[in-house]
């Protein structure tokens, strides 16, 4: 079959043209695969050094925020926050701050539990984590559903940060204002009134000291009192006893009264 001039030219016009096309595809192919390779150096780079927060996840600060990166996966999973807390030994859930707002992440791979949404938030303890959200504190279970539906209403002279709001044994703590201070369970019903100025965690035997009206005694785990409050102080060094201080007179005495030393003790803290 006899061809043209005109055909074989038009015939390698294209040729050339497609020859040209594929040409740039693979220019464009290898210039996307050095750019990925070159990326991936500068990134390895930039992966040198960072704080070790978990098994898996790194803890990088640059320009004033903090980042954490995965690498296992390979990945940032959080970028540009204000910082971080640390995992507790019960717990892989921790808190991180972005744009002054708290959210919660997974400790163990850095990934981002919930959004930002909180104006404070504590580690969670005993499988809860409280959250306060326009003046309310609530509290969160691990599926970051309310654990009860009870909220309290908090009232501070200042913004600054108050101690943490958490679960031990079972109770927590907690101020609703400097001079009402109780204990609630973890259903939210009140153990202790929130009447005291002063609410001591657990001693070793499951008591707490306690002030009220300007004068300190002891209550139970189930907020029995079984020592008045009327000293000016009151410590509990062992189990059953109360260093307690009233007028000056300081001395040592069981949870039923009776006296054990009645003269001074050095370093009494006052509660």
């Amino acid at each position: 079959m006899n061809l043209s001039l005109k055909s074989i030219g038009k015939v390698s016009l294209q040729c050339v043209n497609i020859l040209w096309k594929l040409g740039l595809g693979a220019i464009g192919i290898a210039a996307i695969f050095f750019t990925v390779f070159l990326v991936k150096e500068i990134h390895r780079e930039d992966m040198s050094g960072g704080n070790q927060l978990s098994d898996y996840v790194k803890e990088y600060q640059k320009d004033g925020y903090v980042s954490l990166y995965n690498q296992r996966d390979k990945e940032f999973t959080l970028k540009r926050l204000d910082w971080v807390s640390h995992g507790l030994e019960d717990s892989n859930i921790a808190v991180y701050s972005k744009n002054l707002k708290r959210g919660f992440f997974d400790y163990n791979s850095g990934k981002p539990l919930t959004d930002p949404i909180y104006d404070k938030a504590w580690n969670f303890y005993e499988e809860v984590g409280a959250v306060e959200k326009d003046g309310y504190v609530s509290f969160l279970n691990t599926d970051f559903q309310p654990a009860f539906p009870k909220k309290f209403k908090l009232v501070r002279a200042s913004d600054s940060w108050p101690e943490a709001i958490r679960f031990r044994d079972g109770q927590c703590v907690l101020a609703l204002t400097p001079d009402s201070i109780g204990v609630i369970d973890k259903h939210g019903n009140w153990i202790l009134e929130p009447k005291y100025q002063l609410v001591s965690e657990l001693s070793t035997d499951s008591c707490r000291v306690v002030r009220i009206n300007g004068l300190a005694g002891v209550v139970d785990y189930n907020g029995n009192v079984i020592i008045e409050p009327i000293y000016d102080a009151v410590r509990l060094p062992n189990k059953g006893v109360a260093n307690v201080v009233k007028n000056g007179s300081q001395k040592q005495i069981t949870y039923s009264g009776t006296v054990l030393r009645d003269f001074v003790f050095d370093n009494i803290s006052v509660h």
